[in-house]
């Protein structure tokens, strides 16, 4: 991602945050999905998933035509390859709201599907980004008890084996490995990298937290003096050329130390924007404003696809009041990122923490 977008993205949050416009839509395309995951948090809507109860093609149609322009675009599931219309979906929000940021995690096992999806996106969208997230939970048989599907780790390799191809031959496209961190790999993240690298040249492993109410309880037994040994193994050899890659870097290291903070003492510490600058989207068409908080902030499909007048709402402006007042100790990193870009609190509070002897170390490592 180039510094323009950046500049973009940072200008437009700061907008927003006076007009509370959506910067960063998360939008969960489906429900169904071809794995089991220990770790997963939308287990429960996977359960009664149906292809019939999903916004259809031309109802997300109406949804984008009614929405503001606004820069990120977070496509989740389930699994977002198992609708067919998934690049018709992207060219919607891409020309009607100005997206030029994609974000899409996939577990990998549709080979042809992600390569053909990725090289219609960077021959007809050359000015969008994409970041294509390839989920890996272990090495071998490891990857495949986690994720409850025999095969899988094998089909991920093929996939990343294909799509790194584009990603040579077009600046736009980034592939990312994504773990997930939980008691069920937390032992097994050195061996991770240690098989990307070597194999395959790939030095740095994405992580997110394991959150919310997993499909196995035990997923989140995790402490945070592991978690925070954890981030160091993550960080440690990573391979920085410009100083555009070293800030992000830095930002990217200090939302990991924010939710190490966050779980060492239970809290809430920074103002949340959630259905502010952050919003989701389910796939039935119902709003709300996080994952962690699912409290509908409106029905798209009775209002009529009218986003705008949900987002100015009386129960929304309600939704937004029981935001301030959560207590929930968030370490949901899409929230985490947007609350400390755009909160000057969090500034003052990450300049505290480069001065403390712990950070430091953190920081420079």
């Amino acid at each position: 991602m180039d510094y323009k977008y950046s500049l973009r993205y940072f200008k437009e949050g700061w907008k927003s945050r006076l007009t509370n416009k959506p910067l960063f839509v998360t939008f969960f395309i489906t429900a169904r999905c071809n794995m089991r995951c220990k770790h997963c948090f939308y287990w429960k809507e996977m359960e009664k998933a149906r292809k019939s109860s999903e916004l259809s093609l031309s109802e997300i149609e109406l949804l984008s035509k009614n929405m503001p322009p606004f820069p990120q675009l977070l496509i989740m599931g389930g699994e977002p390859f198992l609708r067919d219309d998934l690049y018709d979906i992207i060219k919607l929000f891409y020309h009607n709201n100005h997206t030029r940021f994609f974000i899409l995690p996939t577990n990998g096992y549709f080979s042809d599907r992600v390569y053909s999806l990725c090289e219609k996106i960077i021959t007809e969208m050359s000015d969008a980004y994409l970041l294509l997230h390839l989920s890996i939970d272990g090495v071998g048989e490891e990857h495949d008890r986690i994720r409850g599907l025999r095969g899988s780790f094998v089909r991920l390799m093929q996939t990343y084996e294909k799509v790194s191809l584009l990603e040579k031959a077009d600046n736009n496209l980034y592939i990312e490995f994504l773990t997930c961190c939980s008691s069920f790999n937390k032992s097994a993240i050195e061996e991770m990298l240690r098989y990307l690298k070597e194999k395959y040249g790939v030095g740095t492993l994405c992580y997110n937290l394991v959150r919310a109410h997993p499909l196995d309880k035990e997923a989140k037994d995790i402490r945070p003096e592991d978690y925070l040994e954890l981030i160091n193994i993550l960080h440690r050899d990573y391979k920085l050329k410009s100083i555009f890659e070293k800030l992000y870097y830095l930002r990217r290291k200090s939302v990991s130390y924010l939710n190490y903070e966050n779980l060492k003492k239970k809290r809430k510490f920074l103002p949340c924007f959630a259905g502010r600058l952050n919003v989701v989207i389910s796939e039935e068409g119902i709003i709300y404003p996080c994952e962690l908080l699912p409290i509908p902030m409106g029905d798209l499909r009775k209002e009529r696809f009218d986003f705008n007048k949900i987002w100015s709402s009386e129960e929304t402006e309600r939704v937004r009041d029981e935001v301030r007042k959560c207590s929930i100790r968030c370490t949901h990193e899409t929230n985490v990122i947007t609350n400390s870009t755009f909160s000057l609190k969090a500034y003052f509070y990450l300049f505290y923490l480069l001065l403390r002897s712990r950070p430091k170390k953190f920081i420079s490592q």
